[in-house]
């Protein structure tokens, strides 16, 4: 459609959830790059909550943690193995004598210890 888009993704963390999420970002000359989610606004589609998809096109909820702006990105040392996630890495990986381990041979927890609010200042 001629829009520029690009591909972000992180983790969602809110109160009750914890996980990894990916969502879009596109760019208009009159705003500059707006988030646009559209997992979280289709749900809200079905929910019949048009004002909650509405809200995802344009907008982000404040619970995202970013982590990757290039898809397939290289790590810096190189990795020295076959990846487990070479997409986007939103869980961490982890290589033992020159191998990539998979999932089933790591122990993973993401958890919320603590979620601080943090003052706004201009």
């Amino acid at each position: 459609a001629g829009v520029p888009a690009r591909w972000q993704s992180g983790l969602y963390v809110a109160p009750d959830s914890v996980g990894p999420h990916d969502w879009a970002e596109f760019y208009t000359p009159q705003t500059g790059w707006l988030n646009a989610d559209v997992s979280f606004g289709s749900s809200a589609r079905r929910m019949g909550e048009e004002w909650r998809r509405r809200h995802y096109f344009g907008n982000l909820d404040p619970w995202r943690m970013v982590a990757n702006d290039r898809f397939q990105a290289e790590f810096v040392p190189a990795f020295d193995g076959m990846r487990e996630d070479p997409y986007d890495n939103q869980m961490g990986e982890a290589s033992v004598d020159g191998r990539g381990c998979r999932k089933r041979e790591m122990l993973r927890k993401v958890e919320l210890i603590e979620m601080l609010e943090v003052p706004f200042s201009d």
